[in-house]
């Protein structure tokens, strides 16, 4: 999302429903903040790989008063949304995120994988008391233990 023209695509949206944001990245040292745009879930990137949908089309296609309009979903349509998971030309993921089955067992290991985790993320001391040198190394571990947690808990 660096590039200028989609900046200038997001500038062009409502100024309301863009949040930026500033963070500095745990490496850098000095004040400088990069900013960045964060897009909400409907702001998808065109161009990714994987099913696209159906666009959504405002304007009536009937100008009968009579007639209800009818109106397509565009995210749980019966064509994209199925039990036998989304077909699409794009190169598939390894694993089984498309398996739209439930499944308790496997939700029981992500949650004693997910207790295991937080409880290592807990034990741990603050970065705070750390020694400045050690600092950089033990937030890199602090927040790949974070980030693999989050994983788990989209995975579930």
């Amino acid at each position: 999302y660096d590039s200028d023209s989609d900046t200038e695509s997001l500038m062009t949206l409502d100024s309301s429903s863009i949040v930026g944001t500033s963070s500095t990245e745990a490496g850098q040292s000095g004040g400088s903040a990069s900013t960045r745009k964060e897009r909400h879930f409907w702001q998808y990137n065109v161009q990714a790989k994987g099913p696209k949908g159906q666009r959504v089309n405002i304007e009536p296609h009937s100008t009968d008063p009579h007639q209800l309009l009818t109106v397509a979903d565009p995210v749980f349509s019966s064509k994209v949304c199925s039990l036998q998971g989304i077909k699409h030309s794009g190169k598939a993921r390894r694993g089984d995120g498309n398996d739209l089955n439930p499944n308790p067992v496997k939700l029981v290991s992500i949650g004693k994988q997910l207790n295991l985790l937080n409880k290592d993320i807990m034990e741990m001391t603050p970065v705070s008391e750390q020694p400045f040198s050690v600092r950089p190394k033990f937030r890199k571990e602090k927040n790949k233990l974070a980030s693999r947690a989050c994983r788990l808990k989209k995975k579930a």
